[in-house]
């Protein structure tokens, strides 16, 4: 049985996602889509989905983790908001292991301690 594939690219610099995701898409034979362009109902005909992302403010996570949310149609704007959402809706619902909740938060916490020299401590998942 042929597994309907489909591959949702975030990418806005260089393209090297979109390159990336072409030669994976090509492989899968899978379809590929930017986030405007996905209606969060069709992806429930997909067995996968593949989430791509250059890495903008040192946080690739924080992207996939947006298009997460707005698969389900929860649209939020701010980092404190996405990281959240996904802890009450994903990772607090069982939807999601909360160890990649926590990668989300190690993430930014990564990202601010290179960005503004803020100590944080960086808790193991």
């Amino acid at each position: 049985m042929k597994l309907s594939s489909a591959m949702v690219l975030y990418s806005y610099h260089h393209n090297n996602t979109e390159k990336i995701a072409k030669s994976i898409a090509k492989v899968l034979d899978a379809n590929i889509k930017k986030p405007q362009e996905i209606n969060p109902g069709d992806l429930q005909k997909y067995d996968m989905i593949g989430f791509g992302s250059g890495i903008y403010d040192g946080c690739p996570a924080w992207n996939a983790a947006q298009a997460l949310l707005n698969s389900e149609e929860i649209e939020v704007k701010k980092h404190s908001a996405v990281e959240s959402s996904i802890g009450y809706y994903f990772a607090k619902s069982g939807r999601l292991d909360p160890k990649y909740h926590k990668m989300l938060i190690n993430a930014r916490k990564i990202r601010e301690i290179a960005d503004y020299d803020i100590q944080e401590e960086i808790v193991e998942p």
